[in-house]
């Protein structure tokens, strides 16, 4: 039975299946980071477009204003525990690539590294920002993508009943990728 809540950020959280994303950015002092970001998607093919919710006192916020730059990346089965990781200490506080050794690979277009076994990595350069409230949203301008062909998509599917995260895969089989 529908229910009306009054509660609403209560029923945003238990709308919980989210394409769960790695945020890598970099600052103008050169200092790398990397995030996990739920609240993403396409948004346009011409040009090719996605946009990323980041909040407006989170450190990558500050870095993507800084240089205009991200690199959104689609994580695959075995990263699971680095969403964890990247999603729970800020890069403010610790360097997650030397703490973790996170591998990373050049990107062709902008300054900030690909996460290396990746679905997908899209390199972007903002191209407009919105403030929805205590996020912002900006929309990046896909300069360059990379896919992997031989992994699938983790995406967050919600909690568990001890309030754990629960990740699934999503198995993609497209004709032209073997």
């Amino acid at each position: 039975m529908l229910e009306r809540n009054e509660n609403i950020p209560t029923v945003m959280r238990r709308h919980s299946i989210e394409p769960t994303v790695f945020v890598l950015s970099k600052g103008s002092d050169g200092k790398n980071n990397i995030m996990a970001a739920g609240w993403n998607g396409k948004c346009s093919y011409d040009p090719p477009m996605v946009t990323v919710a980041l909040s407006n006192k989170g450190y990558t916020h500050n870095l993507v204003r800084q240089t205009g730059q991200f690199v959104l990346a689609v994580p695959s089965p075995g990263q699971e525990e680095l969403l964890e990781y990247v999603g729970s200490v800020s890069g403010s506080d610790v360097d997650k690539f030397l703490e973790r050794d996170i591998p990373t690979e050049q990107a062709a277009q902008i300054d900030v590294p690909l996460l290396s076994n990746a679905r997908v990595n899209f390199e972007c350069t903002v191209a407009n920002e919105v403030v929805t409230g205590d996020h912002f949203l900006f929309v990046g301008l896909i300069r360059a993508a990379y896919y992997n062909v031989d992994k699938d998509q983790v995406f967050f599917a919600g909690r568990n009943d001890r309030g754990e995260r629960v990740y699934k895969v999503a198995e993609t089989d497209f004709p032209d990728d073997k």
